[in-house]
């Protein structure tokens, strides 16, 4: 039954929302020119019922054409109208409170008037330079200046003593929770929220300090937020120790050496040196030269050259040498390369040496040559040459019909 009544109100407030959109067309295809106060009064809805009646009515493109713009400019006009008359009444009070009270003081006024002090300065200026101001007011009311709060100042919560004995691990949690609510507490206080001696704290501190939990002292004392932050303090610290060492380090070497990318040590740098630990001018050094980076490939070369000139005098294949030096058979392949176009006297001693070893090499004879003595030799096998196969295959291709399609049985 309370299902049925819901839905029976449902069903009749939708039914009268579209009753009163109908009727509002209606009003607005007489009257176009129609007011927003004429509106109010005939629907008998409120004002923010009206607004949402005639912005479904535009989506929907049922309204008259311009009916929506003068709605929203009457709506303008009317709260522009509504300030004008709150301002007005305002300055009617300015203006009597200090015909009242000449020493009235700025704070007074504008706890009176409920506006700020902006507003209030506005307000005087106006009606300075329209002459209704008492005689001396608009300079008392400069002499004064801004407006200060004497709000004093909250006094600090000690921290709660904690009901039972915490664990050495809790304990650390509790003192970070604490340090990072207020990094400013003394030891003392923080030895009274924990609930442990002082000589408990500071190795406590010592030890978060350690595991870079805890950096700096006073003022720029940093507690970090999470294991995360932490390791971060200790990626800067070795960051700054190698720095310290060796600063001609680059960045590949810096990730290197703590295991993070690249990327994440140019951030940490940029952190080291807003921090002040680094100066701002530092940069890390720059990726090798051109010529230094040939000057180390050629080394290289040269360390496998011996093994190569072996290898190539053994008559042994690309990738076996590649095997034995611990590469891959392309840089094997290039390093020959460079050998042969620089004319290196050791690789053509090499490869006597090998051609030695495989003895005479075959002829070299063109791919149509190897195929005539291969048929000649084939053909001869049977008893036939070759000029009497190509006789029999003209005579055949004379004597066959050339609309019957080339099967096994009609070459047969």
């Amino acid at each position: 039954m309370k299902m049925k009544a819901s839905a029976n109100i449902r069903f009749k407030s939708a039914a009268a929302r579209v009753q009163r959109k109908k009727r509002l067309l209606s009003i607005l295809k007489d009257d176009p020119d129609v007011s927003r106060k004429t509106m109010l009064a005939t629907l008998g809805v409120s004002d923010s019922a009206l607004r949402i009646y005639m912005r479904e009515l535009h989506r929907e493109g049922r309204l008259p054409e311009g009916a929506h713009k003068r709605f929203k400019k009457q709506g303008y006009e009317r709260q522009s109208s509504v300030k004008k008359r709150m301002r007005k009444q305002r300055l009617g009070w300015l203006l009597l409170m200090l015909e009242e009270h000449p020493g009235i003081t700025t704070a007074e006024i504008l706890r009176g008037l409920g506006i700020t002090a902006p507003t209030l300065r506005e307000y005087m200026r106006d009606l300075n330079s329209a002459g209704r101001l008492p005689e001396g007011a608009f300079e008392r009311f400069k002499a004064q200046g801004r407006p200060r709060s004497k709000k004093k100042p909250k006094p600090r919560k000690k921290p709660k003593k904690p009901t039972r004995k915490l664990s050495p691990k809790n304990r650390k949690k509790r003192l970070l929770q604490l340090m990072r609510r207020d990094p400013s507490l003394s030891v003392k206080a923080l030895a009274e929220g924990l609930g442990a001696s002082t000589r408990s704290v500071e190795r406590d501190r010592a030890d978060l300090r350690r595991d870079g939990f805890i950096t700096g002292t006073g003022r720029r004392l940093y507690v970090a937020a999470n294991t995360f932050g932490a390791k971060r303090e200790l990626d800067m610290r070795i960051i700054l120790k190698l720095l310290k060492d060796d600063p001609t380090l680059t960045r590949g070497a810096l990730a290197n050496n703590i295991k993070v990318s690249k990327t994440h040590v140019t951030a940490l740098i940029k952190t080291l040196k807003a921090r002040g630990s680094l100066p701002r001018t530092f940069s890390l050094r720059r990726k090798q030269s051109y010529e230094r980076m040939h000057q180390k490939m050629d080394a290289r070369r040269a360390a496998r050259r011996p093994t190569i000139l072996a290898g190539v005098s053994e008559n042994l294949t690309q990738r076996e040498i590649a095997w034995m030096i611990g590469c891959n058979d392309m840089t094997i392949s290039k390093d020959i390369k460079a050998m042969r176009y620089l004319k290196d006297p050791g690789l053509a001693e090499a490869e006597r040496v090998r051609d030695a070893l495989r003895g005479p090499s075959r002829p070299e004879t063109t791919p149509s040559e190897d195929i005539h003595t291969a048929m000649v030799k084939a053909f001869s096998e049977i008893g036939l040459t070759l000029e009497e196969v190509e006789r029999e295959h003209v005579e055949w291709m004379d004597s066959a019909d050339p609309d019957t399609p080339l099967t096994r049985k009609t070459i047969a």
